[in-house]
């Protein structure tokens, strides 16, 4: 399990804001080995693993492979539905909150999983992902 930091203030690229901004830690579930920092210009709050926030005060860069959106899946809206499975940048509407949101973190257990959607107006919302409905 990775080590819990102590530090509440971490420099990193914030995707909506677009630039580097100074991150202040406001939560942590170690279970998940996540750490939730929120961003000192659009006061987004985003889900980070601890094992990229580094002793330094940085955020460290993303696996390429997180970077890697299939342009098909960004250029459509797909509807919600939590038996589905969703990519990284991917666009989906959501029926219960009228919203259109981009998937901006994807965490995987097995099949199933949780998604991270930054929603254009309710924000973001934590979704499950891969579910079968009994």
């Amino acid at each position: 399990m990775a080590k819990r930091s102590s530090r509440k203030l971490y420099d990193g690229w914030c995707k909506k804001c677009q630039s580097v901004r100074k991150f202040r830690v406001v939560g942590w579930n170690e279970e998940a080995e996540l750490a939730w920092l929120r961003c000192s210009g659009c006061h987004s709050t985003f889900a980070f693993e601890i094992d990229r926030l580094k002793p330094d005060g940085t955020i460290a860069d993303p696996p390429p492979e997180e970077f890697q959106e299939d342009q098909n899946a960004t250029a459509e809206i797909v509807d919600y539905d939590p038996r589905n499975t969703y990519t990284l940048g991917q666009r989906i509407r959501h029926p219960v909150f009228q919203d259109v949101g981009r998937v901006i973190a994807v965490e995987k257990n097995g099949r199933s999983g949780k998604i991270v959607v930054d929603f254009e107006n309710v924000g973001q919302k934590v979704l499950v992902e891969g579910r079968s409905l009994r």
